[in-house]
C-alpha cells in the first residue's frame, strides 16, 4: 500500500468487480514437481494473457494455464490503467513454488494450488499484495490503508491450517500503513515500515522500520525510511546487519541470498542466476525518455563494469529476465497485447518469439520438471 496507490483505488477500472472463486478446477497437465538441475524445457516463465495466469517453457512449447475467469481482473483490453492494477496487485509465487497468491480488487486474497489449478478465497480482510514465509507454510500481509479500518494491522495466513490471525494492531497513520513487509532468513521475524508522519514542505512521509518476533510478538524500532507520493516506499533487505531499505545495500548483496520485500518485476535490469552479470535495457537514443523507438540491450559483467556484449532490440522493449540455466534473456514491454521474446544470453543469437500475446511476469526455477 503505497499512499500512491490509495488516490488509484478509487478507479473503478482498477478495482474492478471482484472475480467468482470456482473451488474446483480441471488440471490441465501434471503437476511439476522440483528439480535441481535447471533444463530450458521447464515450464518455468509465468505470464499474463487475457486476465489469467499461464505458465510455459523458454522455447514456448508448453503452454499450461493456471487460472480461469480472467481471475486478475487488470482489465487488460481496456488502454493503459490495466497496467497501474499489473503493478499495484501482482501475483506473488510461495519460495517451493507450489502457491500464487493474488487479488482481484485489493481487498482479497486468492490462492491457487499450482498443482490443481483450485482457486480459493481466504477468509477475512485481504490486501494487494502478500509476503511469503521462507518456508512457504504462511504469508504477511496488511489490507489496504486506504480501504476501511482504524488501524493498521498486520496478519498471517497459515497454509496448513487455512486460517488468518491478526498479529498486530497500530495506530492508524497518515495514510501510508505497513508497506515493505520482509521475512527475516530463519522465519522467526519480520520487519517492515510504519508508522509514518507527512512532512508538508518537502512531500515526504518519513516512517518506522520495525521488527517483529512472531513468535511473542514483541517489536522494537530498528531504523527510519521515507516515503512519497509519486515514488512510494522503498523495500526492505534482510541482510547481516538487519532489516535495511534497499538503496542503503549494495546490489550484490540483494543476490547473495539476502531476502527483499516484494519488489514489483517491472525494472529494466537483472542480475544472472550465478550473480556475475547484469543485463539491462535503455532507449536506444538517450532523448527517448517515451521509449518510442529501439531499446538497446546490454550485458555487463559486475565485478568489473566491462561490458560483455550490446545490440539493438525490439522497439519499446524495457523489461529482461534470465532463464534459471543462464542459457536466455527474455525481454517483453508494457503494452498489453505483444509477445515475450527470448535470446541467447551471449547475443548469438537472433530475437524469437516464445509467446505471441502475453505479459511477462517472473521466471520461477522452482517449476523445473524430472
Amino acid at each position: 500500500r503505497y499512499f500512491l496507490w490509495a488516490c488509484i483505488c478509487l478507479l473503478t477500472s482498477i478495482i474492478g468487480t471482484a472475480c467468482n472463486i470456482k473451488n474446483n478446477l480441471p488440471t490441465t497437465t501434471p503437476a511439476t514437481s522440483a528439480f535441481v538441475s535447471p533444463t530450458s524445457d521447464s515450464l518455468v516463465v509465468l505470464f499474463a494473457a487475457d486476465d489469467d495466469l499461464w505458465r510455459t517453457d523458454v522455447s514456448g512449447s508448453n503452454l499450461e494455464q493456471l487460472t480461469d475467469g480472467r481471475i486478475l481482473n487488470w482489465n487488460i483490453e481496456n488502454g493503459n490503467d490495466w497496467l497501474l492494477a499489473a503493478r499495484w496487485r501482482p501475483p506473488q509465487i510461495s519460495p517451493d513454488g507450489r502457491w500464487i497468491a493474488l487479488s482481484s480488487t485489493g481487498r482479497e486474497v486468492i490462492l491457487v494450488d499450482v498443482t490443481t489449478q483450485k482457486q480459493s478465497q481466504i477468509p477475512g480482510p485481504g490486501a494487494p499484495i502478500v509476503t511469503w514465509s521462507p518456508d512457504s507454510r504462511y504469508f504477511a500481509y496488511s489490507p489496504d490503508s486506504s480501504l476501511a479500518g482504524t488501524s493498521d494491522d498486520l496478519y498471517l495466513y497459515d497454509i496448513q491450517k487455512q486460517q488468518s490471525r491478526r498479529l498486530l494492531q497500530l495506530e492508524k497513520d497518515v495514510g501510508v500503513g505497513i508497506v515493505s513487509i520482509v521475512w527475516s532468513p530463519d522465519g522467526r521475524f519480520l520487519a517492515f515500515g510504519c508508522c509514518f508522519t507527512a512532512d508538508t514542505s518537502t512531500g515526504l512521509f518519513t516512517g518506522k522500520i520495525q521488527q517483529v518476533e512472531i513468535a511473542t510478538g514483541n517489536m522494537e524500532v530498528v531504523g527510519e525510511m521515507w516515503s512519497s507520493v509519486g515514488g512510494g516506499s522503498p523495500e526492505l533487505c534482510w541482510t547481516a546487519n538487519g532489516p535495511l531499505p534497499g538503496e542503503a545495500i549494495e546490489e550484490k548483496d540483494k543476490i547473495d541470498g539476502n531476502p527483499c520485500s516484494v519488489k514489483n518485476r517491472y525494472e529494466s535490469d537483472a542480475t544472472s542466476p550465478d550473480g556475475n552479470l547484469l543485463a539491462s535495457l535503455s532507449p536506444t537514443s538517450p532523448d527517448d525518455t517515451l521509449w518510442t523507438g529501439s531499446s538497446l540491450l546490454t550485458v555487463k559483467e559486475i565485478s568489473t563494469d566491462s561490458l560483455v556484449w550490446q545490440r539493438e532490440v525490439e522497439p519499446g522493449t524495457k523489461r529482461v529476465f534470465w532463464s534459471p540455466d543462464s542459457q536466455y534473456l527474455l525481454l517483453d514491454d508494457d503494452r498489453n497485447h505483444s509477445p515475450i521474446w527470448r535470446i541467447k544470453a551471449d547475443g548469438s543469437s537472433e530475437l524469437e518469439i516464445i509467446v505471441k500475446d502475453g505479459y511477462l511476469l517472473e521466471i520461477i526455477p522452482q517449476w523445473q520438471s524430472n
